[in-house]
């Protein structure tokens, strides 16, 4: 199940020692309910969530503010929840924002 699976990516955060972490998920009912599992995950073993942010399917102004507010955070770990689609233009936009190297 994706609460499974949530956990366990929260469980290689843990392993990895990420204290603080961000969330790019796609706003419709699989991505606010796996983000909502993964940010529970998070604070059972203590790991700071500092940026959730949602992006519309394809929209690349919801996308770069996503990913504009991850990058102004600070946290260097960020869990891409998204359409297989979308990746490119993710990939994307985080390089024009510079959110690429340096960042997991």
């Amino acid at each position: 199940s994706d609460s499974v699976t949530a956990r366990a990516i929260i469980e290689v955060c843990k392993q990895l020692g990420w204290q603080h972490i961000s969330f790019l998920v796609v706003d419709d009912s699989y991505g606010r309910s796996f983000k909502q599992d993964l940010e529970t995950s998070a604070s059972h073993v203590g790991i700071n969530v500092a940026v959730s942010a949602k992006y519309l399917f394809s929209d690349v102004n919801t996308i770069r503010k996503g990913v504009a507010g991850i990058r102004e955070s600070g946290v260097r770990v960020i869990i891409v929840v998204a359409f297989e689609d979308d990746i490119e233009l993710i990939s994307r936009v985080a390089e024009e924002e510079g959110v690429r190297d340096g960042y997991t």
